[in-house]
């Protein structure tokens, strides 16, 4: 018998056996326990779910008093299964909001509840791990209504490549710096690989980060972050989005992008993973280089195009308590835990020992060699869908990952904006129409199928027509308000 027979079938003897011993032992009752559902953005399937909350539940019944449930949706999907559970009334007690114009969002719905009372017990401990200007981040007029994810402070612009392919075609890869050098390898790789997939976009974007503070939802910005300057801008009118428009369209008009790009939906790991594409800009971190490498059998490296500058968005998780949660003092105990508790976060990050990863020598965790599960039946969740916040091991399909990851050798600093949270109560309207031109044509610019001088012009005209200047100037006045109070 199998290892994975072998466990069920202990599982099923062990449950026959506990319910004969409750039939037998008159006035005995088993402890039920509460279920406390959590969600995030992850695609494991429901096996392997019902496997890893089981393992956490194990946990979290002694520390907590509670069992666990997780759930997970694709990014794609995410906000709008989340919405049909918010009008059903049918929330899960705490999860992830990505991004943080959709952390506004749900607040300003009552989705989610303050936690100012519930938080005050974990605080002090959870500021080991997260910043004071990050806690900032989950306020809004006063109240707290979640807990950042700390997984990552410092992401950057950057672009994530095979590193088999540029060294086969003796590419120094690490002396790339610019989007100029950038492009040169792109051009020989595409000179001797034809039919590959040069560029390919990450989950519904082509460039998600760039030099911007997006300022919560890129409807007014702080064009260079890294400079010591207050004053929000349209980015779309700005001479950098114009000149990197005009140099997408030059890649486009060469081939280097997927074709259709601008309507690619896929994570950039599964264009990767087929072996018939090369390279993706990213969110560039030290988490984001091993999640790839966790699913992309082909040797990875990345260079980094912009300064690193911790903003806002660096925290762009924050995990809330939804309004339907029937235990919300529970729902905080396991959020406490998920951010604090060692093998917790082992196992939201990389599953169970022995059937998903195994140790890999000091500090590090590697695919586990167990024939008894497929790869649809393993936890292929993703360290940054966690919040994860205590140290734990690093994922490393090879051995020195990190030595392809070629960051600038300069230190990170903070956007001058870091910690602001945009309340759009007053300019929703005007927010939502904007989006749905933003929609229209940003990816398209980005990935060269449109022409930047005509295209770039039409998209500011009907920016204009839906308010983008009053968002702008409400956005201008939070932004000084909040930078005279936390001065």
């Amino acid at each position: 018998m199998g290892n994975k027979a072998a466990v069920m079938a202990a599982v099923v003897l062990l449950s026959l056996t506990g319910l004969a011993a409750c039939r037998g032992q008159k006035g005995m009752e088993a402890r039920e326990y509460p279920t406390i559902t959590i969600c995030s953005v992850h695609t494991a399937s429901a096996e392997a779910n019902q496997r890893i909350s089981e393992e956490i539940s194990r946990i979290t019944r002694e520390k907590a008093g509670c069992n666990v449930k997780i759930i997970g949706y694709k990014m794609n999907d995410y906000e709008d299964e989340l919405s049909v559970l918010y009008h059903s009334r049918q929330m899960p007690d705490a999860f992830a909001a990505f991004e943080l114009d959709s952390y506004e969002r749900w607040i300003s719905m009552g989705a989610v509840i303050g936690i100012n009372n519930l938080l005050k017990p974990y605080k002090d401990n959870l500021s080991s791990y997260i910043r004071d200007k990050e806690w900032l981040i989950a306020y809004l007029n006063d109240e707290i209504y979640g807990i950042p994810s700390c997984t990552s402070d410092s992401k950057c612009m950057g672009f994530v490549f095979r590193r088999d392919i540029a060294e086969t075609l003796g590419i120094d890869w690490r002396s790339i710096k610019t989007m100029d050098q950038l492009h040169e390898m792109l051009l020989a790789v595409k000179e001797h690989y034809p039919d590959m997939n040069i560029i390919v976009p990450h989950g519904g974007r082509i460039i998600p980060r760039m030099i911007q503070d997006r300022l919560g939802n890129n409807i007014g910005v702080l064009v260079d972050k890294g400079k010591d300057n207050s004053v929000v801008e349209n980015f779309y009118k700005s001479e950098y989005f114009y000149n990197l428009c005009l140099q997408m369209r030059e890649w486009n008009q060469q081939g280097l992008f997927m074709e259709k790009a601008y309507l690619g939906k896929e994570d950039r790991q599964s264009y990767l993973a087929q072996g018939d594409s090369f390279g993706s800009f990213l969110n560039l971190s030290e988490i984001s280089i091993f999640n790839i490498a966790r699913y992309v059998e082909y040797p990875m490296a990345a260079v980094q195009l912009a300064p690193r500058i911790a903003d806002s968005d660096s925290c762009n998780m924050i995990w809330c308590i939804s309004r339907d949660s029937k235990n919300p003092e529970l729902a905080m105990k396991v959020l406490n835990l998920m951010y604090t508790d060692v093998e917790i976060s082992r196992l939201l990050a990389y599953g169970q020992e022995g059937i998903d990863y195994e140790f890999a020598g000091a500090g590090y965790v590697k695919p586990a060699d167990n024939p008894d599960y497929s790869p649809a039946e393993q936890w292929t969740s993703k360290v940054w869908s966690w919040p994860v916040g205590v140290k734990i091991e690093q994922w490393q399909e090879e051995d020195g990952l990190l030595d392809h990851v070629v960051f600038w050798d300069e230190p990170v600093k903070d956007s001058p904006a870091l910690g602001f949270l945009f309340d759009v109560s007053e300019v929703r309207v005007e927010v939502d129409a904007c989006q749905y031109i933003i929609d229209k044509y940003e990816n398209a610019l980005l990935c060269g199928e449109l022409w930047p001088k005509t295209g770039i012009e039409s998209f500011n005209q009907e920016l204009e027509t839906a308010g983008i200047d009053r968002v702008i100037a409400e956005k201008q006045r939070q932004l000084n308000a909040f930078m005279e109070k936390n001065r």
